[in-house]
């Protein structure tokens, strides 16, 4: 392993174990390992990108092709009901960041995740 290389890189290779739910030629879906909600899902390039307006139009494609076809998977699976909203994390300063797009699910009352005490 490279001192370089993200946590993503380091998932994609294998390196770090994950609960993978799908994956192509460019892009890796993996279950987050600290979830805002249950099914709470990482879509990601394999290959690192710092910027999200970096990726390729391409790989794009596949990524959103890839977001498209688990959201209803997950909110069934976990019961969600309504639209998943997508969280887009920017790039942190200093450090490689591949913009990892998401689905990530509403709660009943509308709300996205649970509160940390539980209600």
């Amino acid at each position: 392993m490279s001192d370089d290389q993200t946590l993503f890189e380091r998932i994609v290779a294998g390196e770090i174990p994950s609960h993978a739910v799908y994956e192509d030629e460019t892009t890796y879906a993996f279950l987050d390992v600290n979830p805002l909600a249950p099914g709470h899902t990482l879509v990601i390039p394999k290959e690192p990108y710092e910027r999200l307006d970096e990726v390729p139009p391409s790989v794009a494609g596949d990524l959103f092709a890839a977001i498209a076809e688990l959201t209803p998977a997950i909110e069934t699976a976990v019961d969600a009901p309504g639209r998943s909203p997508l969280a887009l994390r920017p790039p942190v300063r200093g450090r490689r960041r591949r913009g990892d797009p998401r689905p990530v699910r509403r709660r009943r009352d509308g709300r996205r995740g649970t509160r940390c005490d539980g209600r």
